[in-house]
């Protein structure tokens, strides 16, 4: 019961990260990304649209570890997740997407998506995950923790209420 009532705290909090705020002295562009997470989270959204099936809306959720300054352009690492839903049974379920994998965006100094960068999947995952990320991220990488999971699915369900209210819709959230 603590569990739940902590997810839909997190959920509620979360909710505002999904909306955009909107400052009109800024072009559309930089109202985009105006900061590094609404940067983070229009690149991941970005990155993961062709990839999956089509559903009715999507979400993201992720937490940023750290960042660095390379070569000019703002390393994020990130470890995020991502899901595809669609209606079933008078619930929004989530259909496809994917849960917790760690990834480094790369922006510039505008906060413009440059690359995301993914460990390989397999037997290269260890060490793709040892080239991308410095040490200081890797046992939180490997090691995920409640908390950790608990923010990134709360944020992802959040874009999923966002969603419904925009619509005008009551449904269960199913990831």
């Amino acid at each position: 019961m603590l569990k739940k009532i902590i997810m839909l705290i997190i959920a509620l909090l979360m909710l505002v990260s999904c909306g955009e705020s909107v400052d009109p002295a800024l072009t559309p562009e930089e109202q985009e990304a105006v900061t590094l997470e609404n940067a983070v989270r229009k690149a991941l959204f970005n990155y993961h649209e062709d990839g999956y099936k089509d559903g009715e809306c999507e979400g993201v959720g992720f937490v940023i570890m750290g960042q660095a300054d390379v070569d000019g352009n703002t390393h994020v690492y990130t470890i995020n997740m991502y899901g595809v839903y669609d209606r079933i049974n008078d619930a929004m379920c989530k259909i496809d997407g994917h849960s917790c994998i760690p990834m480094v965006v790369v922006l510039d100094k505008k906060l413009r998506l440059v690359e995301v960068k993914e460990p390989v999947d397999g037997e290269g995952y260890m060490e793709s995950v040892f080239n991308l990320f410095p040490e200081e991220y890797r046992t939180r990488i490997f090691d995920l923790s409640i908390e950790d999971y608990t923010t990134i699915s709360a944020m992802e369900a959040a874009c999923i209420s966002e969603y419904l209210e925009k619509k005008g819709l009551e449904m269960v959230i199913k990831q």
